[in-house]
């Protein structure tokens, strides 16, 4: 029986299994795999990262320092850190997220951040992805606007220049003197006159606003596909191309080839969700109609640039348009710096979602995190410069006064105010119409002669949403005069202070004692700590310099190869990879009988395959037979995307059948794994407790928190950030300090005791697939009976889309199987990380 809130998770999973949205990537390069070198494992992990270049700082704790450091697991403890780290600053303050939200407990710390830069004239950089808060551009210009010159806010994931030269190529149209088969190449000479000759960073094409590319990336940066199809449709004129078959098209087929290229453009070039909705539409058109709408589809690609024969090279930016700005810190003066993995929102804020008049602040989860926090005796430039390298990688960095050339927001964010203008003006005759029918309509109701009226009224509903949007895009460029960005500004001004009133009015966090067991003190006189990141460029050998204008001009890294970690700008997993090889060195210091843990305390866990390989390798090797790897993440109860956990059950079958033979063989040779996920907490009426950490403890020496997940995508795509940090058992003891790394263990132990259920990996071997995949089924169909999918799907449709994503979870297996088998440097490796790195 499934659990009630399990049916509650988005129909994303057969969204995005139907669609096929899991394409793989060519991927021409295989690298050889680093060879594990008993020389260079017997130094020390901090040893290897500095000979290495792996971290973006020297130790943190040179020359003792390191004042003090904690880790801090409990959400009120977290943000009242966050928000101490901004009060405290005198000189400047540089922050990076995820999510940067404009809700209750983030409109507090706007304020303060707003407050030291008006106030105490702090230098404040903030930067934020770019496909997450477009949504709140006004928000953002009203940040800089009040922080008086002196706060700055940056998005990071701008349009490149082909995505640019795409979006104007989708609104741009032929001559009517041209014909269809000749209007692609007009349009590529059109192109090619307007992207001459680019720069080294592509920054001045990539802010062009040719026609209506700048309403297309609103669209898609807003993740609004109705703007997207305004601008294809008023662009290409679409209703008046011809049909595949020189047939002249019915208005039911223009109407359909609109819906269609707007469902092909939004499949191939959306952001995540987008892109898997789009997909499923796609595919159920299809299954459903196949011979009516399979020609259309055909028809229509021959019009688009992506995905077309002979088109520029501009699909490896689409692949990884949703490269997210996924680090999460804010540093003052380069001497605080408070790091993890909590975004800046209330579920990852708040303890007790009900405020004391009765309001909750929070819906569907309130997350478990952990984040870590430092303060140095002495600033140290190196955290500031890793910073600015990020901040002035201009390939992927836009000022928001470049968002507001290339994608301005006046016209989407206005939508409504200027679609009742319309209806009042240039439609007043339609609406009239309308009016009048409705009017009707209420007198002939009590009658029961309505029948004649209503189809009327549909007619006239129809006629003035034709209107409405055929005067739409008459409206670009002018957008501003509706409502004004002053005003719009201030509107997100008076939001952010009344939030924030209430949430310093209603809330009450817990007290300093009962946040108190959930904190964890560091020994600075024992630790050696490293800032680490995975960028979109590879660091210079001198990484704790600045050396801003290199970076600037750099190449851009897409995805990662297994063995290049640091090539590819991934030093996160190159030191995450050295360090559970670590853990089996330091393991053969232990007296005999006893263990050295590994701990994969993490939210998401689908492992790429360098990490499933090195884990795999670990289990056979007998220099790791004292290692215990324990690994505590989601259940498909608790997490906030089940995709995830559908496809890595069929990745972890892979590993537990290698791991069944391998202990068959010799039980006592290599690690051994205990797999655990958290079960949901029963009786809780309220938001959804779901974990976030992404905490790795390698061994007894070293522990790394950060905001990288133990998943495909945070290899592959999305920039990371965290602290290794390392502590010499020896002066620990001589200080008398019991390590972090032992109280943290103990803290996960509690964890595995009161809130998770094990998973035995030799019995989850002895399950076979089709067991898995019945449950599976299962999953699915109380989704699609939870969104009410009956209403377009009948049983034997649904059998065919559960199909489609066996052949899928079967690749998940398979290509786990052959990974383990054949080697971290195998074409299967490389092709598990490429077709799943968008989870």
């Amino acid at each position: 029986m499934l659990k009630g809130n399990l049916i509650k998770q988005q129909f994303v999973i057969l969204a995005l299994l139907v669609a096929g949205s899991l394409a793989i990537a060519g991927c021409s390069i295989k690298p050889e795999m680093a060879v594990k070198d008993d020389k260079e494992l017997a130094k020390s992990l901090p040893a290897i990262i500095e000979e290495s270049n792996w971290a973006s700082t020297n130790n943190l704790n040179k020359n003792d320092n390191i004042e003090s450091a904690q880790i801090i697991t409990h959400n009120d403890k977290a943000f009242q850190s966050k928000v101490d780290v901004i009060k405290g600053a005198t000189k400047t303050l540089d922050l990076m997220y995820f999510i940067y939200s404009t809700d209750e407990s983030s409109s507090v710390m706007t304020i303060e951040l707003i407050k030291a830069a008006r106030d105490r004239g702090v230098k404040v950089r903030l930067m934020v992805d770019y496909l997450t808060n477009y949504k709140n551009l006004d928000y953002f210009r009203m940040m800089e606007r009040e922080g008086a010159g002196n706060l700055e806010v940056r998005f990071y994931g701008r349009p490149t220049r082909n995505i640019v030269k795409d979006a104007v190529y989708m609104t741009m149209k032929c001559a009517d003197d041209v014909t269809a088969s000749d209007c692609n190449q007009k349009k590529f000479e059109k192109l090619a006159e307007i992207f001459t000759e680019d720069d080294k960073t592509g920054k001045a094409y990539s802010n062009m606003n040719v026609g209506l590319s700048g309403l297309f990336l609103s669209g898609l940066y807003s993740k609004n596909p109705q703007v997207m199809a305004l601008a294809i449709q008023a662009g290409q004129e679409i209703g008046s191309i011809e049909a595949v078959g020189k047939k002249e098209m019915t208005d039911e087929d223009k109407q359909g080839l609109k819906k269609i290229a707007k469902l092909m453009w939004e499949a191939n070039t959306g952001s995540f969700l987008t892109r898997v909705g789009a997909r499923i539409q796609l595919g159920l058109a299809r299954i459903l109609y196949g011979d009516v709408v399979s020609p259309i589809i055909d028809g229509t690609y021959s019009a688009l640039p992506v995905g077309r024969a002979g088109h520029y090279k501009s699909d490896q930016d689409w692949k990884f348009i949703s490269d997210y700005m996924h680090m999460k810190i804010v540093t003052a003066d380069g001497s605080v710096a408070h790091l993890g993995g909590r975004n800046v929102e209330n579920s990852y804020h708040i303890d007790n979602p009900t405020l004391s008049n009765g309001e909750t602040l929070t819906g569907k989860y309130i997350f478990m995190d952990t984040d870590m926090v430092i303060k140095l005796k002495q600033s140290n430039q190196e955290i500031r410069n890793a910073y600015s390298r990020v901040w002035e990688f201009e390939q992927m960095v836009s000022s928001l006064s470049d968002v507001a050339k290339h994608a301005p927001n006046d016209f989407i964010v206005n939508m409504k105010s200027i679609e009742d203008v319309i209806t009042q003006n240039e439609c007043k005759a339609q609406s009239g119409t309308l009016i009048g029918q409705q009017t009707e309509l209420a007198k002939l109701t009590a009658k029961g002669a309505i029948e004649s009226v209503t189809a009327e009224l549909l007619a006239s509903k129809k006629d003035l949403e034709s209107c409405v949007t055929a005067v739409l895009p008459t409206y670009w460029g002018k957008a501003d005069a509706i409502v004004s960005k002053a005003r719009r500004m201030d509107d997100a001004k008076a939001t952010m202070e009344a939030n924030a009133g209430k949430y310093l009015s209603f809330y009450t966090q817990k007290s300093d004692y009962e946040m108190g067991v959930d904190i964890f003190d560091i020994d600075p006189k024992s630790a050696s700590i490293y800032y680490l990141e995975n960028t979109p460029f590879k660091k210079g050998a001198n990484s704790s310099q600045s050396d801003v204008t290199s970076t600037r001009l750099s190449e851009r890294k897409f995805g990662s190869y297994n063995g290049k970690e640091h090539d590819s700008g991934k030093d996160i997993h190159a030191a995450w990879v050295q360090g559970l090889r670590q853990a089996c060195v330091d393991s053969q210091t232990k007296p005999e009988g006893q263990k050295t843990t590994v701990v994969l305390h993490n939210a998401y866990f689908l492992l790429p395959s360098n990490l499933h390989f090195t884990v795999a390798d670990m289990v056979k090797d007998n220099e790791c037979s004292r290692v215990q790897i324990q690994v505590l993440t989601n259940s498909l109860f608790t997490t906030d995307l089940n995709v995830v956990n559908l496809v890595s059950r069929h990745s972890l079958k892979a590993f537990a059948d290698y791991y069944k033979k391998v202990k068959a063989d010799n039980p006592t040779e290599g690690a051994t794994v205990d797999y655990y996920e958290y079960e949901a907490i029963a009786g809780d009426a309220g938001p959804n407790r779901s974990l976030h950490t992404k905490v790795s403890v390698l061994g007894d020496s070293c522990m790394i928190v950060a905001s990288a997940n133990a998943d495909v995508r945070s290899y592959m795509m999305d920039s990371n950030n965290g602290f290794l940090f390392c502590v010499d058992r020896e002066k620990a003891k001589a200080n008398r300090t019991t390590p972090v790394i032992d109280t943290y263990k103990k803290f996960v132990n509690n964890l595995i005791e009161t809130r998770a259920t094990k998973t035995d990996v030799i019995e989850y071997a002895n399950r076979n697939r089709e067991e898995l995949l019945a449950y599976d089924h299962e999953v699915i169909k109380a989704m699609a009976a939870k969104y009410r999918a009956e209403r377009w799907l009948d049983a034997e449709q649904m059998e065919k889309i559960i199909a489609y994503i066996d052949s899928l979870l079967d690749s998940a297996h398979e290509l786990s199987v052959q990974s383990i088998s054949e080697g971290v440097d195998s074409e299967a490796a490389d092709k598990f990380n490429f077709m799943f790195k968008t989870l």
